[in-house]
């Protein structure tokens, strides 16, 4: 009889560091990781990398690299082949990064595995636990072949349990668990000035760069007497990050998680400001209301590339929290 495994699914290093605490709060000897880059050596992929240095706790490791479209098909299929002959019937417990990619949703159908865990994913997890599985509405959007294939297994619900740092307990249904665990507020001194945290929103096409461009001059004027510094998103275009540097930001880049430096920073700027970043809650979840934590609200700027409903959700539960809400011209 094979020994139960449990396997990991991520594609961000965000979903890298909720992986690995989920392997220690398990205390899981024997997980397999699968690591989904969508574009081999860019700083998602580079930060992975860098994630993965000196953790010995992964027995194996296996990078799924895209191909192009034409082979994009039948590498899934083949990979999708490969899972069940080697894991069906074999794993514990399934985790993986991604609630809205139809690729989750059918290798947790054939896979079959004993208990299916949503890792963190950013904000968007907010959205996703209160828009559509507390309510059982289908968020997947597939067509073409796999739509054909796998329909049968793409309309059933999924409702997995929760390994997520925010704290969604009053939208869980009765059958989920959040396995999370909370950890102490770190206490820390602050400084007079101010980081703006990046988003990488017209590089995605979700607003205009002029938009980013203009919201950021705002922000600067309005704060004459502090210095702001410019986090970066690893996603952000260079030639943005000049622009921003030219209206008087100061930048600051980091060369992994911005979760990974507040964990080990022992001093922080008086204010932290984003729009609706997942890097503002866990600033919260790190160090409370010691550091004054403003999400600027963007939404008159967004398109409708960006499910706006989604958005609203975590703007909302921002403000539950007692972050402020910052409208700009």
């Amino acid at each position: 009889m094979h020994k139960l495994q449990d396997v990991f699914f991520i594609e961000s290093p965000l979903q890298l560091s909720s992986a690995k605490k989920a392997r220690e709060h398990f205390n899981i000897k024997n997980a397999v990781l699968f690591i989904n880059i969508k574009n081999k050596g860019d700083t998602n992929h580079s930060q992975i990398l860098k994630g993965l240095d000196n953790d010995d706790g992964w027995p194996e490791i296996n990078f799924i690299y895209r191909k192009n479209n034409i082979l994009e098909n039948l590498q899934f299929l083949l990979f999708t082949f490969r899972l069940l002959i080697n894991y069906k019937g074999n794993i514990k417990r399934f985790f993986y990064g991604d609630y809205r990619s139809p690729n989750y949703a059918i290798f947790q159908a054939i896979l079959k595995p004993k208990e299916a865990i949503l890792l963190d994913d950013g904000a968007v997890t907010i959205a996703v636990q209160k828009n559509y599985i507390r309510k059982n509405k289908d968020i997947l959007t597939v067509e073409g072949l796999r739509l054909k294939l796998f329909s049968f297994i793409l309309n059933k619900p999924r409702v997995p349990n929760l390994y997520s740092f925010f704290d969604l307990e009053r939208y869980l249904l009765p059958e989920q668990t959040n396995y999370f665990e909370k950890k102490k507020v770190c206490q820390i001194k602050t400084f007079e000035s101010i980081y703006f945290l990046g988003s990488k929103l017209s590089e995605s096409g979700y607003m205009k760069e002029g938009d980013e461009i203009k919201v950021l001059t705002s922000i600067y004027k309005s704060y004459p007497f502090l210095k702001l510094y410019y986090v970066p998103h690893r996603d952000e275009s260079s030639c943005k990050l000049e622009k921003i540097k030219g209206l008087g930001y100061e930048l600051l880049v980091f060369d992994t998680p911005i979760e990974r430096f507040y964990e080990k920073s022992l001093e922080m700027p008086k204010v932290v400001m984003s729009y609706y970043s997942t890097a503002l809650y866990t600033c919260y979840l790190n160090f409370g209301h010691q550091v004054e934590l403003i999400a600027v609200d963007i939404r008159k700027y967004l398109n409708n590339k960006i499910p706006i409903n989604n958005v609203n959700t975590v703007y909302e539960y921002y403000k539950d929290l007692g972050m402020k809400i910052d409208f700009v011209e």
